[in-house]
C-alpha cells in the first residue's frame, strides 16, 4: 500500500446496501440472510452495463429474501434511497437476470430462502470493481468480492444523509405488481401512474361508450399489467388471424391496429416481427412500407408468414400464440420477458407475456405440456383492448421515473419520449386509407 502513487489517484465513493439495511430493519421488514445471521449472497448477473469508453462489464448484484407480503414495504422504504442503491433492480426469478446457479453465488454465503419468500436484487458497488478490471488499468484499489470487509465507514449516519439529500422522487408511492407467478417476476410503478392509466381509460370508455354497451368489459388491471409486459420485452410478435380460418381478408381495422401497435413499440425500442398467413402476408407488408414512408414508423418491420391451423384458438388462445412463435426460434421463445400481442379482426388487441404462457388463464391450465379446458368449455377471451389504450398505458408508464428506472435495471438516466411517438393520429390514419378512432380525440382530455 505504501508504494502506491496515492497523490496521483482519484478517489470514488459508491453508495452501499449496508445503508439500507438499516432503513429496512427500522421498518421492521423480515431479511432472511440477518435472521439466519448468514451475509447477503452476490451473484454476478447478465445484465450488460452502460459501457463508457474502456469501461464494461455486467451488473454484479446483492439479493435479500423476503417474505412476500413484505415485498411493498421494502419498495416503499428503498425508493427513496438513491444514496444507497434505491429500489430494486429485480424482484422475481433469479434466471430472468441470467443468474443459472442460484444455490452458488459467486461470493459470500448461500442463500436461505423460507416457504413465503421472494428473491429480491439489488445493484452492487462490486459492478464498479469488474468495470474497472476490464478498462486493465496499471494501478486500482477497490472492493473486491474476495474483501468485502474493506468499506469505507463515513461519519455521516444514514438517517442524517437522507434529510440532507432528499429523493428527488419522495413525493412518488412505489406500487409493486406481480406480472406473473411461475416464474415468479414482479415490476415497479408509481401509485400516480396507476391513477393516471385508470383516469384516461374512464375516459377513453365514455368516449366508446355505445361498444362497451354491447358487451365489452372494462379492463380491470389487465391494461396496466399488459402495457407494463410490453415495456419489459425487448422483442414482441405481433400475430394476425382470424377464427374463421386464414383465407379470410383482412379487415382495415386490424390493419389500423397493427399500426398503431407498431408504433408504440417503435416508440419503446422493441424488435418487433409481424406474423401472419401466407394468404395476408402480402397485405401487411404493403400496410409496414407505407407506414414506414410516410415516418409513421421511424424502421422497418418485418412480415413472416407462418404455417397453422387456427381452427381451435378460440378453445385454446394460449396454443395459438405458441404455435405461432415456434418459427421464431429459440432466441425469441427462449428470453421469457418477451411478449406476444394478437389482433383480432376488429382490432382490439390480446397482450401475453411469454411468462406467462400456459399458466392458469381464462381457464386454461397445463399438464404434461398440454392444455387442459376446465369444464370443456369454450374460453373466449374477455380482455381485449383498444389499441388506443395499450397506447395511452405505454405512454403513461414512460413518464414514470419509477417504472422506467426498474426497466433500465438501474442503468441510464429517465428520458421521457414526446407523446406524438406513441401514438398514430386520426389525420396520419386517414392518410393510410382508414377511417378509425384514435387516441389524439381523447388523450388531451384534462
Amino acid at each position: 500500500m505504501l508504494e502506491i502513487p496515492w497523490e496521483d489517484i482519484v478517489t470514488f465513493y459508491f453508495g452501499c446496501s449496508y445503508s439500507f439495511d438499516h432503513f429496512l430493519v427500522a421498518a421492521q421488514v423480515p431479511i432472511r440472510h440477518m435472521i439466519e445471521k448468514t451475509n447477503s449472497p452476490v451473484y454476478v448477473s447478465k445484465i450488460p452495463l452502460y459501457p463508457q469508453g474502456s469501461f464494461s462489464g455486467n451488473m454484479t448484484v446483492t439479493m435479500r429474501q423476503i417474505p412476500r407480503e413484505f415485498i411493498q414495504k421494502v419498495a416503499e422504504v428503498c425508493t427513496p434511497l438513491d444514496f444507497a442503491h434505491g429500489a430494486p433492480i429485480h424482484i422475481g426469478a433469479p434466471t430472468l437476470i441470467g443468474i443459472e446457479d442460484f444455490e452458488n453465488p459467486s461470493s459470500r454465503d448461500a442463500p436461505v430462502v423460507g416457504e413465503h419468500d421472494v428473491p429480491v436484487f439489488w445493484g452492487c458497488g462490486i459492478s464498479a470493481t469488474d468495470a474497472i478490471a476490464s478498462a486493465k488499468p496499471d494501478i486500482a484499489v477497490s472492493l473486491s468480492t474476495e474483501c468485502t470487509g474493506s468499506l469505507f465507514i463515513t461519519d455521516y449516519k444514514v438517517t442524517d444523509f437522507y434529510k440532507d439529500h432528499p429523493s428527488q422522487h419522495a413525493h412518488l408511492s412505489p406500487k409493486v405488481i406481480f406480472l406473473s407467478e411461475s416464474p415468479q417476476f414482479a415490476s415497479l410503478v408509481s401509485q400516480e401512474t396507476i391513477n393516471e392509466v385508470v383516469k384516461k381509460e374512464k375516459e377513453f370508455i365514455l368516449c366508446k361508450l355505445a361498444e362497451f354497451a354491447h358487451g365489452r368489459k372494462e379492463t380491470g388491471d389487465y391494461l396496466l399489467k399488459s402495457a407494463m409486459a410490453l415495456s419489459h420485452a425487448s422483442s414482441v410478435a405481433i400475430v394476425t388471424w382470424s377464427r374463421k380460418g386464414i383465407a379470410v381478408k383482412v379487415s382495415d381495422k386490424q390493419l389500423a391496429a397493427v399500426a398503431s401497435i407498431a408504433k408504440v413499440l417503435v416508440a419503446q425500442e422493441k424488435e418487433i416481427t409481424v406474423l401472419t398467413s401466407q394468404t395476408n402476408a402480402t397485405d401487411w407488408q404493403k400496410l409496414l412500407v407505407k407506414c414506414e414512408a410516410d415516418k409513421i414508423l421511424l424502421k422497418s418491420t418485418p412480415v413472416r408468414s407462418v404455417t397453422m391451423t387456427p381452427s381451435n384458438w378460440s378453445r385454446d388462445v394460449h396454443l395459438t400464440l405458441r404455435e405461432a412463435i415456434y418459427d421464431l426460434g429459440p432466441s425469441f421463445y427462449s428470453t421469457s420477458l418477451n411478449s406476444v400481442v394478437l389482433v383480432n379482426e376488429q382490432g382490439n388487441l390480446y397482450v401475453q407475456s411469454l411468462l406467462c404462457l400456459g399458466q392458469d388463464v381464462n381457464g386454461v391450465t397445463t399438464a404434461n405440456q398440454d392444455h387442459v379446458i376446465k369444464n370443456e368449455q369454450p374460453i373466449e377471451c374477455d380482455y381485449w383492448l383498444s389499441p388506443s389504450l395499450v397506447a395511452m398505458a405505454a405512454y403513461v408508464l414512460n413518464t414514470c421515473p419509477i417504472h422506467s428506472r426498474y426497466i433500465r435495471r438501474g442503468r441510464g438516466e429517465h428520458k421521457v419520449k414526446a407523446v406524438d411517438e406513441f401514438f398514430i393520429t386520426s389525420k396520419q390514419m386517414k392518410s393510410l386509407g382508414f377511417e378509425v378512432l384514435h387516441a389524439d380525440e381523447w388523450i388531451s382530455t384534462d
